[in-house]
């Protein structure tokens, strides 16, 4: 499965002001909650903060991919946010991010959510490809800008 096909404009905020990780944590989960709220908010949030505390899922070069596996999740669910400014997320290369993508999948399809963090990790790594994400004014100039995307 694509990002994009993960993705819809309720699940999407772009040039967001939030200025901390905590912040950023909260609204993802909102975000992903948006269209079913397949889960209590409170509980995937403790889940995603317990996932961060293992290692930061910053990955580098401004992108960070929160993300869980959990029991009796269907099918993956992702929402993705853009900031204004960059803030500090422990990224591995120790610079800020402003590019977030959170991806909660089921326990028992590692195959599915493992090959959509690698193909966001791909596509992320381009430079060309952050700058057209971080372009996007609206959801659906984003939606427009993965769905063009040759990697996604």
């Amino acid at each position: 499965m694509k990002l994009h096909e993960c993705l819809s404009e309720k699940t999407i905020e772009v040039r967001s002001g939030l200025k901390d990780r905590d912040a950023v944590l909260s609204k993802l989960t909102g975000l992903l909650l948006a269209p079913s709220h397949f889960m209590d908010a409170e509980t995937l949030l403790a889940e995603m903060q317990a996932r961060e505390k293992l290692g930061s899922t910053g990955i580098g070069e401004g992108v960070a991919i929160p993300h869980v596996h959990l029991k009796g999740i269907r099918g993956l669910n992702v929402a993705m946010m853009t900031l204004e400014n960059a803030i500090d997320f422990g990224a591995i290369d120790d610079q800020p991010c402003f590019i977030f993508i959170m991806v909660v999948g089921p326990d028992d399809d590692r195959d599915a959510y493992l090959k959509l963090l690698s193909e966001v990790s791909r596509m992320l790594h381009h430079e060309s490809a952050r700058k057209s994400v971080l372009a996007a004014a609206t959801p659906a100039e984003l939606l427009k800008v993965l769905r063009e995307s040759d990697v996604s």
